[in-house]
């Protein structure tokens, strides 16, 4: 959760998708923050109105410590029956390689930010082991390249020629 936009247009529309018949009941939205910029968290934690903070995360898209819509991002969570939890820089970076690895998406942090904190609210029992989840990652990986690179490490190298492609995937997978 950065300005609070997105989280409140998805629950905006989620209960008009409830209203009109299409989901059988409404989902809790969990909001999720960086350690280093959670100002909705501070105000959830404390039941207290928006106080402005430093913003101090690797997650640029979510590094909101004024945030616009704080009112429509609160009500989501609020009126969801939700939660709010906040990650680790090096959480986020995990969560790159993982979104990657497991499910095929190439994400920025702010966009895998989301996966950090279904781990966290999953390991702090917010979130049942058995329960299904919806991540909306909101960003192409493509965006910041050096995160990604952090995560991942260094490049594998390899020569236009399917073999070694084939053996750079296998050592890969292997480690």
């Amino acid at each position: 959760v950065g300005d609070g936009c997105t989280i409140g247009g998805v629950w905006q529309g989620l209960r008009e998708m409830h209203h009109l018949g299409i989901l059988p009941r409404l989902p809790r939205i969990l909001g999720v923050q960086a350690e280093g910029c959670q100002p909705f968290i501070t105000a959830w934690r404390d039941r207290s109105g928006l106080t402005p903070c430093a913003a101090n995360t690797l997650a640029d898209s979510i590094a909101v410590g004024h945030p616009r819509n704080f009112a429509k991002g609160m009500r989501a969570v609020t009126e969801s029956g939700g939660a709010f939890v906040a990650v680790a820089d090096e959480e986020i970076l995990e969560s790159i390689t993982l979104m990657a690895r497991e499910a095929g998406v190439f994400g920025e942090p702010a966009g895998v930010a989301g996966a950090a904190g279904v781990r966290r609210a999953v390991a702090s029992g917010i979130i049942g082991r058995k329960e299904s989840v919806a991540l909306v990652i909101t960003g192409n990986g493509l965006k910041d390249i050096q995160s990604a690179m952090r995560a991942a490490g260094s490049a594998i190298t390899v020569k236009p020629a399917i073999d070694e492609v084939r053996e750079a995937v296998m050592a890969t997978a292997a480690s």
